[in-house]
C-alpha cells in the first residue's frame, strides 16, 4: 500500500479517534487537514530502523507465530526459482503488480530437509 497515494482516502475512511500508521518510506503527499480535525484522527509515522532490539524480537516472534498459525497469510503473486531473479525484478516494476514475489533458492517447492530452522520459528 502506498501511503503517498492512499493517505487521503484512508483518512476519509477512518473512524472517529482512529489512527493511521505510515510505515517505511513514502513519496510526497498532500492531505486536507480537515480530514483529521473532524475525527480527532492520529497519523503516526514509523520505521523499523528506530526499533530497539527487544521490540524487534517481539515483532519477529509475533509475525512468526501468525505465519505458523495461518492468521497471517501473505499474498504471494509469484514464486520463481532463484535463477529467474532478473525476470522477478522486472515483475516488481510492472504496472498493477500485486503481491509479494518470493525467490525460491532450491529446486523443489519445499526447503531441503537439512536446512536449519529460521531463528524466529516458534516452537511447536
Amino acid at each position: 500500500m502506498l501511503a503517498n497515494v492512499n493517505l487521503a482516502h484512508n483518512l476519509a475512511l477512518l473512524a472517529p479517534f482512529g489512527r493511521v500508521v505510515v510505515i517505511g518510506k513514502l513519496g510526497d503527499t498532500t492531505i486536507n487537514p480537515r480530514l483529521t480535525k473532524g475525527k480527532h484522527a492520529d497519523i503516526r509515522g514509523m520505521q523499523l530502523f528506530n526499533a530497539k532490539p527487544r521490540q524487534l524480537d517481539r515483532i519477529h516472534s509475533t509475525v512468526a507465530t501468525g505465519l505458523a498459525s495461518g492468521r497471517i497469510a501473505p499474498v504471494t503473486a509469484h514464486r520463481p526459482p532463484l535463477a529467474e531473479a532478473p525476470r522477478a525484478h522486472a515483475l516488481i516494476h510492472t504496472p498493477g503488480a500485486a503481491g509479494k514475489i518470493v525467490l525460491i533458492p532450491w529446486a523443489s517447492p519445499s526447503p531441503p530437509s537439512n536446512m536449519p530452522p529460521h531463528p524466529y520459528t516458534p516452537a511447536p
